[in-house]
């Protein structure tokens, strides 16, 4: 019998982009291990063990909708420069911590200029297809 939602399984994987480079990839003996249907992995990736057996493997493609969402403008803020001390401005493509609200979260830089300092809080992979090799290595039954 294949893998369920509920059950809890490692995985083994190589992430690629669309141009065939590997970003991403779980090191001999580190799989990555998560229970299938929870929160704790992308939903693509959870989602595409269910019917696996041990040993099996695959190449799934997830579209971005089923990795890390869309891009969201709202998501792009420019603050004033002048709010910055001086000696803490980052560099462009520096990842910061910022607040948003009541929630802390990690912001790219992504231009600056005499005014503004313009942030994208996107997670780094949002609007990104993304293919992985998977392999099951272990799966504990619900």
């Amino acid at each position: 019998m294949g893998i369920k939602k509920g059950d809890k399984v490692k995985v083994e994987y190589i992430c690629r982009l669309e141009d065939n480079r590997i970003i991403d990839k779980t090191q001999d003996n580190d799989p990555v291990e998560f229970t299938v249907g929870g929160d704790n992995v992308i939903k693509g990736f959870s989602s595409s063990v269910v019917g696996m057996k041990l040993n099996d493997e695959k190449t799934i493609t997830l579209k971005a909708e089923e990795a890390y969402g869309l891009r969201r403008k709202e998501l792009i803020k420019a603050i004033p420069r002048m709010t910055v001390p001086k000696d803490a401005i980052p560099e462009k493509g520096a990842r910061i911590s910022v607040d948003i609200g009541e929630e802390k979260t990690t912001a790219t830089v992504i231009d600056i200029t005499d005014k503004l300092i313009v942030l994208d809080a996107n997670h780094p992979l949002a609007g990104i297809d993304l293919t992985f090799d998977l392999k099951v290595v272990d799966i504990e039954k619900k």
